[in-house]
């Protein structure tokens, strides 16, 4: 475990350490175009503001370097190039709205809260429709609250879509212990559900490099890399239920009897 650790260490080191690089490269690239009577249109305090994140590492910094880039390439004007600063919900409240820790905690703590009372509705209709439709109905429906706060810049838009979308994909957990434990015979059922579950969670911990790098190295941003992730992997999710079986009233029965 211990040299898992270090080696997932160095391997983020090693990111930081690209990313970093990149960021240097575009805000030379932003001043060289400002030394040449370019146009970029970023204000110089957010310009500022981008070369004290490299400093500090915060990952704020990269989506800052694809909206200079964006302000100075396509001129698109100071609102096109702040519209694609930080899609995440939490970080695009700090970085675009400079609101305090509260105003951004709050929509997180609430949506947590919607997925938590949300899976029980959901279970109920599990127990009512089976256990695939009550995760590919929410996910589905999820899949079209994502845009709403990835791409608005207005605080009460953002935090509700946020805050609804725990009731949809933030509660398509729920039904993982019913579904994995009815899925494996009972001789294997701990160590084949703990297997698979855990499989999601490893995977998934390459989302957040793997949006940087986007982010840094092509003029994108967060929102998109954001959106194709979680729409891509909403459909894949809907898609694979549907190939699945129903598990609703199986019979949890060993096959084996063990000898007194």
């Amino acid at each position: 475990m211990l040299a898992a650790q270090q080696r997932l260490q160095g391997a983020l080191a090693s990111f930081n350490r690209l990313a970093t690089q990149i960021l240097a490269v575009e805000f030379e690239q932003v001043e060289g175009a400002q030394g040449h009577g370019a146009a970029v249109l970023l204000p110089a305090d957010q310009v500022e503001y981008c070369k004290s994140l490299l400093v500090t590492g915060d990952g704020l910094a990269v989506d800052y370097a694809g909206a200079c880039r964006q302000g100075s390439n396509r001129g698109g004007g100071q609102r096109e190039a702040a519209s694609k600063i930080v899609a995440l919900p939490g970080e695009k409240l700090h970085a675009v709205a400079h609101l305090d820790a509260a105003s951004i905690a709050m929509p997180i703590a609430l949506a947590n809260l919607v997925a938590f009372l949300a899976s029980g509705a959901w279970g109920f209709v599990a127990d009512v429709m089976g256990r695939r439709w009550a995760m590919i109905i929410p996910a589905a429906i999820g899949l079209f609250i994502t845009p709403l706060y990835l791409f608005v810049d207005s605080y009460p838009l953002l935090a509700g879509a946020f805050i609804v979308q725990g009731a949809f994909l933030g509660a398509i957990y729920g039904q993982n212990p019913s579904y994995l434990s009815e899925r494996f015979p009972t001789e294997v059922r701990a160590t084949a559900s703990g297997f698979c579950y855990h499989q999601g969670a490893i995977w998934a911990g390459f989302t957040g490099p793997l949006l940087a790098l986007f982010a840094a190295t092509q003029p994108l941003g967060f929102a998109v890399p954001m959106l194709v992730s979680t729409v891509g992997a909403a459909l894949v999710f809907v898609v694979t239920l549907l190939l699945s079986p129903e598990t609703k009233g199986k019979a949890l029965v060993s096959q084996l009897s063990l000898a007194a």
